[in-house]
């Protein structure tokens, strides 16, 4: 929402399946993360 993250998404892959999927939305946490932006490649 205007260039912010709301929530952040992690996934365990295993044996090329979705294993687990992790969801952060809290505001205070998502605040206190160093969140990057990666381009492909990097």
């Amino acid at each position: 929402v205007a260039g912010r993250a709301v929530s952040v998404m992690a996934f365990v892959v295993l044996g090329g399946r979705i294993r687990a999927i992790d969801v952060l939305a809290d505001p205070a946490r998502i605040a206190s993360l160093d969140l990057r932006v990666l381009r492909a490649g990097h």
